[in-house]
């Protein structure tokens, strides 16, 4: 009779040949004019514009980037998505660089919304994930971890929240998006309820970046630290609640009491991974900054195609880390490019066992103001972590909520 742990590992075998297998034809690829036109109908493109033809080379291109990816043997897939025709300023854009438009009438306006669906088309659906998803359940132990840490942490088990998957559209405003991230679930672990979903306009409108940290404000970038000091000051109120008409009263937390009200937040000591580990285990989710240049073609799997030196251009929040079944030890991330994107809009990122030299990933940040850093800084950073994920990290402490939302 085969012993559990002879099946454990017939069944690791066999995750591993149908996702070999089975991906590379799931992920076919077409080029050419009438698979873009079915990309442009199925992201709602609308009618053919003057530059129909950049669209279409884009198009070309990043279907060819991707066959190039998918055809290599490597821990990650990748996919075409709704950024398949974006030029790399447009992309750029969802980083908080600066906010850029397309001249087409048909571009995609701001959104600050939940997705609630996750729809493929095309051919490319993400057939793997359920794989990767299965295989998380046969995860094998890490022996990388502080002592005391538990061996994985995954907050989306626990908290009702972490199913906010945001859209950010064509607004930089990752760091409202991601501070509101880990508000909401900090407020969930308070209270041990699901809350209201928290206005990211308010923030938009409201957070000062005179310095201009991460960039010039509202959709043009700033940073998570401060979305948290405005509200430790002024509160937050719920999606529903917020009067963008009335900004003066609303920025000021006087049209009426908050929905939520934050204590203070911590920033976590730079490029330290135990520091990382213990607070994502023992106080909740954490903003972190990461360079996300070349994100836009992530279907599933553990990323780990950045390089040592790292441009900190993004936010998101930080909700775990484990191994998969191969050995790869991962942190687990939500972004803010709705649910479409990646594993339901969550990322694997490649958790190194170091944060120093080269054994930790670790390497300069060149232009840090287009990250979480202010005008008159320091030219270059150290960063550390696949992506310099561990370069900055941020969370909340004691956030309360009212009982109205």
């Amino acid at each position: 009779m085969m012993s559990s742990g002879m099946l454990i590992s017939w069944q690791t075998v066999l995750l591993g040949i149908l996702a070999n297998a089975i991906l590379p034809w799931a992920l076919e690829l077409r080029a050419g004019r009438s698979s873009y036109d079915e990309f442009r109908t199925h992201y709602g493109r609308g009618e053919l514009s003057d530059d129909y033809e950049l669209r279409l080379g884009l198009f070309n291109q990043r279907v060819s980037t991707v066959r190039q990816i998918n055809s290599q043997e490597g821990s990650w897939k990748a996919e075409i998505n709704e950024f398949a025709d974006y030029t790399q300023e447009e992309f750029q854009s969802l980083l908080g660089h600066r906010r850029l438009h397309r001249g087409s009438t048909n571009f995609l306006q701001l959104q600050s919304r939940v997705t609630q669906t996750s729809v493929r088309a095309l051919g490319w659906p993400s057939l793997g994930a359920s794989l990767w998803r299965m295989a998380e359940l046969l995860e094998t132990r890490s022996g990388t971890l502080p002592p005391g840490l538990p061996e994985s942490v995954d907050w989306r088990s626990q908290l009702n929240s972490s199913s906010f998957v945001k859209e950010q559209g064509t607004c930089g405003s990752c760091w409202a998006l991601a501070a509101v991230g880990a508000l909401e679930m900090h407020a969930e672990i308070t209270s041990k309820r699901l809350p209201s979903e928290l206005s990211v306009d308010q923030l938009l409108d409201c957070v000062a970046n005179p310095q201009h940290c991460g960039g010039l404000g509202g959709c043009d970038g700033a940073n998570s630290e401060l979305a948290f000091e405005y509200v430790r000051q002024h509160g937050l109120y719920s999606s529903a609640s917020y009067d963008g008409t009335k900004k003066g009263e609303s920025c000021a937390g006087r049209a009426r009491h908050p929905y939520v009200q934050l204590q203070g937040f911590v920033r976590l000591p730079t490029n330290k991974l135990d520091s990382v580990l213990q607070a994502l285990a023992s106080r909740g989710p954490l903003v972190v900054g990461a360079d996300a240049s070349r994100w836009d073609v992530y279907g599933h799997g553990i990323f780990d195609g950045c390089d040592r030196d790292a441009t900190i251009n993004h936010a998101v929040v930080l909700v775990g880390y484990g191994r998969d079944i191969l050995g790869k030890d991962y942190f687990l991330i939500r972004n803010s490019w709705g649910k479409a994107w990646g594993e339901d809009g969550y990322m694997r990122l490649l958790r190194l066992s170091s944060d120093q030299g080269e054994q930790g990933h670790c390497g300069l940040d060149r232009k840090p103001q287009e990250g979480v850093w202010c005008e008159g800084g320091a030219p270059q950073v150290p960063v550390c972590g696949m992506c310099g994920i561990l370069s900055d990290a941020t969370h909340p402490n004691t956030v309360t909520i009212s009982d109205w939302p």
